[in-house]
């Protein structure tokens, strides 16, 4: 509602401030439109953490941006290079900063699925898939942790069921896997 007010006014001052605002609240609009959960689309099944699809969208006011801020020096700080490195490096530094900070929780899949957990605890999927990625590399009790964490979110997920019986089977506890195989193939 926010967004449709703002295209709104935007819609109806167009004439005093141009075009660019409108279409750069209109683009953020109509490409962020199919993502936002209006839609039955089946990635969304499996990705409750979806900031990423924002990306996209965000062309349109970073665009906008990017025009004012050229404008506005064209028009008053032409006289001196410095100050445009300042101003340059005033912005790019905290995007750096950020995207260095992000970047690192790509270093592994082990991060990947942590940092997915960390911003949505009832991630099911993310459980299972770092239980996956413990048992990989051998850490079967911990990977156990993961299974259940999956199974008390999404109790009628048999791939979990089967990967939690592989993990207590790699522990010898082979009473507790059979019945999870067999909770796996209902």
């Amino acid at each position: 509602l926010a967004l449709a007010a703002v295209i709104a006014v935007l819609w109806l001052v167009r004439k005093r401030t141009g075009r660019g605002p409108l279409t750069a609240a209109a683009y953020f609009a109509v490409t962020l439109a199919p993502v936002l959960g209006f839609l039955n689309i089946y990635y969304m099944r499996y990705s409750y953490v979806a900031d990423h699809f924002q990306y996209l969208p965000s062309l349109g006011p970073i665009v906008l941006s990017a025009a004012g801020a050229a404008l506005a020096w064209r028009r008053y700080g032409a006289g001196s290079k410095v100050p445009a490195y300042v101003l340059a490096a005033s912005l790019l530094l905290p995007l750096f900063v950020l995207t260095r900070r992000q970047s690192g929780n790509y270093l592994s899949e082990g991060r990947i699925w942590s940092d997915s957990i960390r911003k949505n605890p009832d991630a099911w999927s993310a459980h299972n898939n770092l239980g996956v990625f413990l048992a990989g590399q051998g850490k079967y009790r911990e990977a156990i942790v993961r299974y259940r964490e999956t199974l008390r979110i999404k109790p009628d997920y048999p791939e979990a069921h089967n990967n939690l019986g592989v993990a207590l089977a790699a522990l010898g506890r082979m009473d507790e896997a059979v019945a999870h195989y067999r909770r796996a193939l209902l």
